[in-house]
Formats: structure tokens, C-alpha cells, sequence
């Protein structure tokens, strides 16, 4: 698409016409697809990409006119950029989200700008820069952060050497770039999930039972990037159970309380990276006399058991324990 295209051409003292050229031009690209359910405000579903595209150059000439040819200056700026967007919302029941985006193949250009300056001689078919001394610079985000993102943003600038003189902006040769390469090649979506369920009770603001789930990550990526936590109870059978989970370290808690006619029984239960069990049970006696209780406590850890299947029969890895500790009050 032609923005603006002016040529110009005047007489000058030396008997040579000078010539003044401007050209404007843009190429803008956006792809569009999905579809989407809005059946319901709290149950809907939209998926689908956007890929913006543009391109726009400026080119200004200016020069003398001869029947042996043209000499004169170049001007010529441009700007590009290529990104693109593609994912998805998901909603169930207004208690069920998930959000997921998908990732570029290899890199994205986000942005691409360009000033270049040339001297152009009547026998010569080729331009030349007119400043060959330039500086170049290139930053990009830490390898911590880009191990972490599985991307890293990386700025590239090119412009003249002060020591040239040159001081007029955007005169050449200029270059600004901003692009966003993909480290982790097996890095294919990032998921964002999130999800609750309650059942009330009566005369409480504390559900009966309640669910509880979030997760973050990068499902298929060669570095874990999971970050999750699931939490659930039940009032009716007085339990808990907990679960985090980050790259490194795998925590679920399990707790529960007994209750009887003389005694309470509480037992609560520690597995680290489903590997290493620590256990704790407590146990409160109540005597006949009111105001005597025997409490005892206990303390385990061991090691989690692993059942493998051989020709249709279990085997249990063994249990290491630490001794009990006992105290007894009265």
C-alpha cells in the first residue's frame, strides 16, 4: 500500500538539476481465526490466534540529475514487526478455569527498526554507506530468566560512532531490534488452571467440604516449570490433605482426627517428593476423673512405599522407622 509517493525536480546554478524524491509505503497483515461458546455467562469457551504483521518504509532521495546519471543522497527508514497470539479461555460452571497459551515455533520479531544513509556515485551501480564507523550494542535477559520463561528478550542497536561527527537523529545508519527466541525447544504451551467446589453448611461460613486447585506450567517443556497447590477437607470426616508443587520440590500433607466416647486421636502425615514419609500421631486418653488425661505421641519416618508389579504378585518396598517417642502425662 502506497502512502505517499512526490517527486521533484528544480533548476540550480550549476546548470544540473537537482532532483527530490519521496516515497511512503506500508504492507499490514493480521490473521484471525477461532471460535467461541457464550451459551451461558458462566460456562463458555474461546479459542483461537492472532498474528499481526506490518511493514512500513519511508525513502527520500535527493540528487542532481545528468545524461550520464544520477548522484546524490539516500535516505531510506523502515519498520517491521511480526508477532503473533495464540490460545485460549476455557470457563465450566463458573468454578472451572483454564487459560492456555501456545507458543511460537523458534523466535518472534517484535520489532525491527532501520535508518540507512548512502552516498551515491554516477558510475558506480551500488550504494556505499556514507559513515562506516559504527557502534554496536546487544543485551539480552539473564540465563536465569530466560531458563525460567524458556524465552529470552534480546535488544540489538547499531549506530553511528560519536567520533564521526554525525548528530542529526534518525540520519543514518540506525538499527533497533527487538526479538524473542525460544530456549526451551520442547516448550510448546504455558497453562494457567484453576478450579473450586464447595458444599455449605448450615449456620457456618465454613463449607462441609471444599476442593481447592491451582496450577501454573509448561506441560511437554524439557525443564519442570510446574508450580501447583490442591487443597481439600471435610468438616463431616475431620480430614485434610495439601499438596504443593514446584521444579524442585514435591510437599503433600495428610492430616485427620479421630474421635471417640474416652479418646482423640489426631494423625498427620509429611511425603517429600513421594519419597520420604514423616508421620506423626497423637493420642489424648481421657481418664474417669475429669481432670486427668494421658497423652502419648508418636513419630515416624520412613521410607515410601514403592509397589512394583512381578507375574501378577505385589512387593513391598521395606520401611525404615525411627524409634517412637512416648511421653505420658498425668
Amino acid at each position: 500500500m502506497s502512502l505517499a509517493t512526490e517527486e521533484l525536480q528544480f533548476p540550480a546554478i550549476s546548470g544540473f538539476p537537482v532532483q527530490l524524491a519521496v516515497n511512503a509505503s506500508a504492507a499490514i497483515n493480521i490473521k484471525i481465526k477461532g471460535n467461541a461458546n457464550f451459551k451461558q455467562q458462566s460456562d463458555f469457551f474461546l479459542n483461537g490466534y492472532i498474528k499481526p504483521s506490518a511493514f512500513v518504509q519511508l525513502s527520500v532521495q535527493m540528487g542532481i540529475v545528468g545524461t550520464l546519471g544520477q548522484a546524490g543522497l539516500t535516505w531510506l527508514t523502515g519498520m517491521r514487526t511480526s508477532t503473533s497470539l495464540d490460545g485460549g479461555i476455557q470457563v465450566k460452571k463458573g468454578k472451572e478455569l483454564k487459560v492456555f497459551l501456545n507458543t511460537p515455533e523458534d523466535s518472534m520479531e517484535i520489532i525491527n527498526f532501520s535508518s540507512k544513509l548512502h552516498f551515491r556515485m554516477v558510475d558506480e551501480t551500488e550504494n556505499t554507506d556514507v559513515f562506516q564507523d559504527h557502534t554496536e550494542t546487544r543485551s539480552c535477559t539473564r540465563e536465569e530468566v530466560s531458563e525460567i520463561i524458556g524465552w529470552q528478550l534480546c535488544s540489538e542497536m547499531s549506530y553511528p560512532d560519536p567520533a564521526s561527527g554525525l548528530v542529526l537523529a534518525l540520519s543514518g545508519p540506525l538499527r533497533v531490534a527487538v526479538t524473542l527466541t525460544k530456549q526451551d525447544r520442547g516448550l510448546q504451551q504455558y497453562v494457567v488452571e484453576a478450579a473450586y467446589n464447595y458444599i455449605a453448611q448450615e449456620n457456618s461460613w465454613i463449607p462441609s467440604e471444599a476442593v481447592f486447585h491451582f496450577f501454573l506450567g509448561t506441560p511437554k517443556s524439557d525443564l519442570k516449570r510446574d508450580v501447583g497447590v490442591d487443597l481439600s477437607f471435610s468438616v463431616p470426616q475431620k480430614k485434610f490433605r495439601i499438596q504443593f508443587i514446584q521444579p524442585k520440590k514435591k510437599i503433600e500433607i495428610d492430616g485427620r482426627i479421630e474421635f471417640s466416647k474416652n479418646s482423640r486421636v489426631g494423625h498427620l502425615e509429611l511425603i517429600v517428593d513421594d519419597r520420604d514419609v514423616y508421620y506423626i500421631k497423637v493420642c489424648l486418653h481421657f481418664m474417669r476423673s475429669p481432670s486427668r488425661m494421658n497423652t502419648s505421641i508418636k513419630a515416624q519416618k520412613r521410607k515410601a512405599v514403592k509397589i512394583h508389579v512381578l507375574k501378577n504378585s505385589f512387593v513391598s518396598n521395606p520401611s525404615e522407622k525411627l524409634p517412637v517417642l512416648l511421653i505420658t502425662y498425668f
